[in-house]
């Protein structure tokens, strides 16, 4: 027996009252999964990476990158420098936390306005500079420069004494030599008072040299390369 269009109609549209559960299901559905975007924003992280002085004015060189972490448990591939000279851009963005905002207008006060769209920041030497430093090691974010292990990071260790020594090189001029207990070739930043980074460890510390820090900060900060050893001194006899 045929049927008629009317009663195809109604045999096959659904109630309108389904219809709307179908929608709202769905919408309810879209809401629980997470997306891409938000998962790729909470995999953001602003990290710092930080490296020996430039010149005999730098405290040290400080480079703020945003980068991922991937399932291998190290660093991505992709990293993308963070320009201080454009910080409002950055304070609304998921992984710039509060202090992470103070320690980028810090640096930015740091330096001269020209350079603050540059990769790497050379800090000079200041007590601005120790406090930058602490702040971003207190972040639980700063690693040697060139690190791709998260776990990697930079944490506080304890005061180090040092014994200061001249080193005579092979054209005979003389250099200052900071020797610090247990630690070999350490990274020492100049500051007023001095600390050195423990390249193996990862851990920075002051350094207790029993001598007034704006003494050693001299002593590092400025060339000694033009300072001849004493044997080749041509000494004249008292008359």
């Amino acid at each position: 027996m045929p049927v008629s269009y009317e009663r195809f109609n109604t045999q096959k549209k659904a109630p309108d009252t389904e219809i709307k559960l179908d929608y709202e299901l769905q919408d309810w559905l879209r809401s629980m999964a997470p997306s891409n975007e938000e998962n790729e924003d909470s995999n953001k992280l602003l990290i710092y990476t930080i490296s020996a002085p430039y010149n005999k004015k730098t405290a040290f060189r400080i480079s703020p990158f945003v980068t991922n972490i991937i399932k291998k448990g190290t660093f991505g591939a992709s990293r993308k420098k963070v320009q201080v000279g454009q910080i409002y851009s950055y304070l609304d963005e998921k992984y710039v936390k509060k202090n992470d905002e103070t320690i980028l207008r810090l640096i930015s006060a740091c330096i001269p306005y020209h350079s603050s769209y540059n990769e790497v920041h050379d800090i000079p030497i200041s007590s601005e500079a120790q406090i930058l430093l602490e702040a971003i090691v207190k972040t639980g974010r700063c690693y040697l420069v060139n690190e791709n292990i998260p776990a990697n990071i930079i944490s506080f260790g304890e005061t180090k004494k040092v014994k200061i020594t001249w080193k005579t090189d092979s054209n005979g001029t003389q250099n200052i030599n900071l020797d610090i207990e247990e630690i070999k070739n350490p990274l020492i930043l100049p500051l007023m008072p001095p600390y050195y980074i423990c390249r193996e460890t990862r851990k920075i510390g002051l350094i207790d040299t029993g001598l007034p820090s704006e003494d050693v900060a001299a002593l590092k900060r400025y060339s000694l390369s033009q300072i001849p050893a004493i044997s080749q001194l041509q000494l004249k006899p008292d008359k």
